[in-house]
């Protein structure tokens, strides 16, 4: 990776070398989520042009606006302030012939900057019954759409074993979140309805995993043997299935994983469309909005220390939401990007 767009050009004389390039603006970070990136990628000898788009309306490590109400408890020693850090560990799948620590391909760094600028608004959560301020340093593992064991474009789950196992031995509290996407379509799960896909993962530990459209590709009875089988719960906060009235069986409308001194509370949901592209005449996709409010106050009174969505379309009610605090930290994964 250089950080020169003009490297690019130069190594077009090279065509057995593949470059990653950014173009800063003179001084300025290289990538701002608050502006347009252009990004130059040479492959066998040619460079293509990419403009990764705005991400974000506030480019910060954390919000400036906290509750006068909290800041007044804060200081009358009622309550104290608990910083949480959030260290975001991304599986980085490779551009051609980019290893590992290389470069992540084209999709994978969209996905990837749009949680990196949600997950900086998480900023200050306030911790009752604290006598000293505490820092507590968590790192996320995020990834999704694998369908295929080992493809070089989707990422292999070698790979990701290999990240999770490092992360889980340097940082000392690790949450795993899978984003889904995976159980089908693939060649494979043609013939077991993708449960080689919850085998491996089982193997990897996810924490949780959120549901995607994909993962109704053999519609919702498979999906609930599939939950079965996993070691980990699937959570979807936003479906019914009208034969019951309620979630289909074995998901979860929500999700509380505690580790350490953190307590993550976990949401996913769904856009309305999948009803329509895969056919689901026995399922209902709720508002998200409304599923989100409920589940994000059901996992407060928990005691979540921190709530993360996980959904599959970009909904336009996500950064309010943010910046509401009804949830700390969003992980978007779209199949779409793959097919760009």
């Amino acid at each position: 990776m250089h950080l020169d767009h003009k490297h690019c050009r130069v190594n077009e004389n090279y065509p057995s070398i593949d470059a990653l390039c950014f173009r800063g603006d003179g001084g300025d970070p290289e990538v701002n989520g608050e502006r347009e990136t252009e990004l130059f990628i040479t492959r066998n000898g040619e460079t293509e042009e990419v403009i990764m788009p705005v991400v974000a309306d506030k480019w910060a490590l954390k919000d400036k606006e906290m509750n006068v109400n909290d800041m007044l408890d804060v200081w009358a020693g009622k309550i104290a302030n608990r910083r949480i850090d959030l260290i975001v560990a991304i599986l980085v799948n490779s551009i051609n012939k980019f290893s590992l620590s290389g470069v992540m391909r084209i999709t994978q760094w969209l996905v990837f900057l749009a949680s990196l600028s949600l997950l900086f608004r998480a900023g200050y959560a306030v911790s009752e019954n604290r006598e000293q301020v505490t820092t507590s340093s968590v790192t996320f593992v995020l990834t999704a759409d694998m369908p295929n064991i080992s493809d070089a474009r989707t990422g292999r789950y070698a790979n990701l074993q290999t990240l999770v196992k490092q992360q889980r031995q340097i940082s000392e509290t690790v949450f795993f979140i899978f984003g889904g996407g995976s159980i089908g379509p693939s060649a494979l799960s043609s013939f077991d309805r993708g449960s080689h896909i919850i085998d491996i993962l089982n193997s990897l530990e996810p924490d949780v995993m959120g549901v995607t459209k994909r993962e109704f590709s053999f519609y919702e009875d498979e999906l609930s043997l599939r939950s079965y089988e996993a070691a980990f719960p699937l959570v979807a906060s936003n479906v019914i299935d009208n034969r019951v009235g309620r979630s289909p069986d074995g998901l979860h409308t929500s999700v509380i994983v505690e580790k350490e001194e953190l307590t993550l509370g976990v949401i996913s949901v769904l856009h309305e469309r999948v009803i329509e592209e895969y056919q689901l005449s026995d399922i209902a996709i709720t508002p998200p909005q409304k599923a989100i409010m409920e589940e994000s106050k059901r996992l407060r009174q928990q005691g979540a220390d921190i709530i993360l969505l996980h959904y599959s379309y970009p909904f336009p009610f996500i950064n309010t939401m943010l910046n509401k605090r009804i949830i700390d930290v969003a992980f978007i994964t779209d199949s779409r990007l793959d097919e760009k």
